[in-house]
């Protein structure tokens, strides 16, 4: 059962942030499942990072796990994804 951890202050952006964590069959990191999702899509990184104003090395770090996602870009992706 998938217990929603984020705050209800965002209820407009809840579904979309629990569909970008949805529990998958296999375990998954939220940088995996940014990839993928962003794959899904048919966007590059370049494309998200224009859409977030960050530049592609930073989406590759949120992808790869380096760099920890700011609540606001997360928000940001889950909206774009």
């Amino acid at each position: 059962m998938h217990t929603r951890v984020f705050p209800k202050t965002l209820p407009s952006i809840a579904p979309l942030l629990d569909r970008l964590m949805a529990k998958t069959s296999t375990p998954e990191t939220l940088g995996a499942r940014i990839a993928r999702l962003r794959r899904d899509k048919g966007l590059t990184q370049i494309e998200l990072a224009e859409h977030l104003q960050v530049s592609q090395p930073v989406v590759s770090d949120y992808e790869n796990d380096v760099i920890r996602l700011p609540a606001d870009a997360l928000a940001q992706i889950a909206q774009i994804l």
